[in-house]
């Protein structure tokens, strides 16, 4: 096992044990990063469907966002999301210079491993084949069901859980989770989570705080439907039935910026 193996699987270990995860299943990785580490997470329409995920640092108010690519693979989704909250754990954005991108192998390959040990740590493997005979192609569709991983991570942490002749790993890392699901019974749960990664998303924090302002009376039902990416008329009905009134003056459009749906909102001076 190589050292950066080796840190990626300490540190997802202790990232788990540090925010009470045991060794279950994570259902959201996105609320997860959000959470525990401070970060704003956002999901978003990318032209370039080889770009999946990228950390950015915003030095002169230290905001750190999270941009992860709307995705209908959602067990590759959810291992970029994971990816990305290794560089964070490792602190990796504060390496190189500001405003630049630098590649390193090595701290990929260990934001990588970080993920693979995060979404399914070897113990849970243990514990997962503890009251199964044999590790046949439907125990493993049962492994990437239920820990929403992608064939390919599961056949590693099986491998490196000792269960190398145990089945035909290469065989199942060359499968893929719709044949999986579509052959043993799970597809409806397979597109549901398609729609999940597929959505766009704003950050929490962020809508939190248009919200705010909305009810304030300086945040336009316009400008927040474009935070959410959604039609003003639709968000009005869904605030109206959450309970959510504009307590003060409403502010005119023209007061702000408020532009189309979809695009980036910078709403940095509600913190003002």
């Amino acid at each position: 096992m190589t050292e950066y193996e080796k840190s990626a699987m300490v540190a997802a270990r202790e990232f788990r044990s540090e925010n009470g995860l045991g060794i279950a299943p994570i259902a959201d990785v996105v609320t997860l990063i959000e959470q525990t580490r401070d970060v704003d997470v956002a999901v978003l329409d990318v032209e370039d469907s080889d770009e999946h995920g990228l950390t950015m640092i915003d030095p002169a108010r230290g905001v750190t966002i999270v941009g992860v690519a709307r995705s209908l693979h959602p067990m590759r989704w959810r291992s970029t999301l994971g990816h990305e909250l290794g560089h964070l754990v490792f602190d990796d954005h504060h390496a190189g210079e500001s405003g630049s991108l630098v590649f390193n192998a090595t701290v990929e390959s260990r934001a990588q491993a970080f993920a693979r040990h995060l979404l399914l740590p070897v113990e849970a493997v243990g514990q997962f084949m503890a009251d199964r005979r044999a590790l046949d192609l439907a125990t493993f569709s049962d492994l990437v069901q239920r820990f929403q991983i992608s064939p390919k991570i599961a056949a590693i942490q099986l491998r490196d859980s000792g269960y190398r002749d145990q089945g035909d790993l290469n065989l199942f890392a060359g499968t893929f989770t719709p044949s999986l699901a579509a052959r043993f019974g799970w597809m409806d749960q397979y597109r549901a989570l398609q729609v999940e990664s597929s959505q766009r998303r704003s950050p929490q924090r962020l809508l939190a705080r248009a919200v705010a302002g909305y009810a304030a009376g300086v945040v336009t039902i316009e400008t927040l439907a474009g935070v959410r990416g959604i039609p003003a008329a639709d968000l009005a009905t869904e605030l109206t039935e959450a309970g959510v009134r504009v307590r003060g003056a409403v502010a005119h459009p023209a007061d702000r910026d408020v532009r189309d749906a979809g695009e980036f909102i910078d709403l940095s001076w509600l913190d003002e």
